[in-house]
């Protein structure tokens, strides 16, 4: 469930720290996964990230909130469902699409791959260095759960790859 780190960093710019809580569960103790984490990220713009992810609520439910200093923005992954407001107006409707193939965006990105391929592209938005911000917030989440501390990352030109 990365996608939410991702897209925190997408909108709020690269992490430059990161403090994290584990919920352990004894009945999901045979998952090799992080069951039920929350994490607090600070960006280099200055804002901050809270991300809840977790395997545990039924039904199923992925949103986030993002607010900005006169408005914010709700999405909804369950719903397909992404809602706004701007300070002064009613919230709305941003985009709905209840006939969303989620699968589609994985079909998109491999004939992007094949694209990049044929013409000989190494670099992108979508390469691997775009991966590692993502990649070092869970790692920095690993090790804050950890130390039981906030652990700071490393900027792009301490990283030895």
């Amino acid at each position: 469930m990365i996608h939410e780190i991702h897209l925190a960093i997408a909108i709020a710019g690269h992490p430059v720290s990161v403090f994290g809580e584990e919920t352990k569960y004894e009945q999901l103790s045979d998952l090799d996964v992080d069951v039920c984490s929350d994490l607090m990220v600070r960006h280099d713009t200055n804002a901050v990230s809270q991300i809840h992810v977790d395997y545990i609520q039924r039904p199923s439910h992925r949103s986030g909130l993002i607010t900005f200093e006169k408005g914010w923005v709700k999405y909804d992954f369950s719903k397909l469902e992404l809602f706004g407001q701007v300070e002064g107006l009613e919230a709305s409707v941003i985009w709905s699409n209840q006939d969303y193939d989620a699968n589609q965006p994985y079909v998109d990105q491999f004939h992007e791959f094949i694209r990049y391929v044929e013409e000989g592209r190494m670099s992108h938005q979508f390469d691997v260095e775009s991966a590692l911000d993502s990649l070092k917030v869970v790692e920095s989440f690993f090790s804050s759960t950890e130390l039981g501390k906030k652990v700071c990352i490393k900027s792009h030109a301490q990283t030895p790859f």
